[in-house]
């Protein structure tokens, strides 16, 4: 086998919603290659701002790696350029797996300087894809995947339609569809959650017995669909007073306090519960105590929403975006609705409520589907292999 070395960006770069530093899953892919490529003898390396946008991220990444396999860039691009050069002519071969545009132009040099032993892999993660802003936006990344790049990755296939020049990019034979993975192990814990970090009052609304739990893991953006959601389940909450609706996460303050006066205004504002910013840690134990997933957004280029709702043995009702085209199966894995559609979802969490062991049933066919699908180290060896190709003859 040919040896090269993977290089794993593993930095995100500081826009709005987004802080800049070591990411979660970037953490988890490169800890998952780690795993599978070093008994083949392929080394790994992370590159990263000292930041991190989930507690303890480093930690892990020093407690897996030698200390020469991790780059610290203290100026960022400037820096990421002179690693991977550094890499190139100590090493031979390298494989750089990167994240956005911005390390795509830091990195497209080296390609033209080492054209034998620099490849450079993409990942599209987002491209404005829910707005008409999606459309130039993919046709300058096409042109700039087609010069530059040997090998994209979309993460679903609904994504990859989105792009509106994909086709360039897969009738070259350099693009494929490999989805993000789910990081926990889902079948630990069969003790009670542990919600002690939530607020007392939202962890005895969520513990009560008689209530039926819907949770929706999304940042407060524009996009996420908040508004129709509670449109659409408030008549339903009205009839169904042990129904909550529970929004852990982060994002515009404004959105969230509309969406508190509209909680008020449909009657539903003590079934609507908000834990705030979780850590990652602490979202399974809130996901083992709900009932089913609930994801109205605009658009997904993936949809961990998704898959982290299934994968705790949630049904998921909601759009079919990202990766929800092909895993919210009607009444097998969940209950698919179009983005605004207020009855189809009302019926969807009004089916939940009054078919609890049909929602559960619904749920076990989801977590079974995805913990397979979705394994970071089966998505690792799929990129692994994707890399392995870029050097054969």
């Amino acid at each position: 086998m040919m040896k090269f070395t993977v290089l794993i960006p593993a930095f995100s770069y500081a826009v709005k919603h987004v802080r800049p530093g070591l990411s979660l899953h970037l953490a988890c892919q490169a800890l998952a290659l780690r795993r599978v490529a070093e008994p083949l003898g392929i080394r790994v390396v992370v590159a990263s701002t000292p930041d991190e946008d989930s507690p303890g991220l480093w930690d892990r990444i020093r407690d897996a790696f030698d200390a020469e396999d991790i780059y610290l860039l203290d100026d960022g691009y400037t820096s990421l350029a002179q690693a991977t050069s550094d890499l190139v002519k100590q090493h031979g071969r390298v494989v750089a797996h990167i994240q956005g545009t911005r390390q795509l132009r830091t990195l497209a040099g080296l390609r033209k300087e080492f054209p034998d032993r620099v490849r450079l892999v993409f990942t599209v993660h987002s491209f404005r894809n829910a707005s008409w802003k999606r459309q130039p936006y993919s046709w300058i990344l096409s042109h700039m995947l087609r010069r530059s790049v040997d090998h994209t990755v979309f993460l679903s296939p609904y994504a990859m339609n989105q792009f509106v020049n994909h086709k360039a990019v897969f009738n070259a034979g350099r693009g494929s569809i490999v989805p993000l993975g789910i990081e926990w192990d889902w079948e630990q814990g069969c003790e009670k959650p542990d919600l002690s970090f939530l607020d007392e009052n939202v962890r005895g609304s969520i513990e009560d017995e008689a209530a039926f739990n819907f949770v929706y893991l999304a940042a407060f953006k524009p996009g996420k669909g908040h508004d129709w959601m509670f449109r659409s389940m408030a008549p339903v909450f009205r009839r169904h007073r042990n129904a909550r609706l529970v929004l852990p996460g982060w994002g515009s303050d404004q959105i969230q306090t509309s969406l508190r006066t509209l909680a008020s205004r449909l009657d539903i504002a003590s079934q609507v519960l908000w834990p705030g910013r979780i850590s990652r840690q602490d979202v399974v134990n809130l996901l083992r105590c709900c009932h089913a997933g609930i994801i109205p957004s605009r658009s997904e280029t993936f949809g961990q929403c998704i898959v982290e709702s299934m994968a705790a043995g949630l049904p998921v009702l909601g759009t079919r975006k990202g990766v929800g085209e092909w895993l919210i199966m009607d009444y097998s894995t969940g209950i698919g609705v179009g983005y605004g559609d207020q009855d189809a979802l009302a019926r969807a969490a009004d089916y939940c409520l009054t078919h609890r062991e049909a929602a559960s049933a619904m749920g076990k066919r989801a977590a079974k589907l995805v913990r397979l699908a979705f394994d970071w180290d089966e998505i690792a060896a799929s990129h692994l292999r994707i890399y392995q190709s870029l050097f054969q003859a």
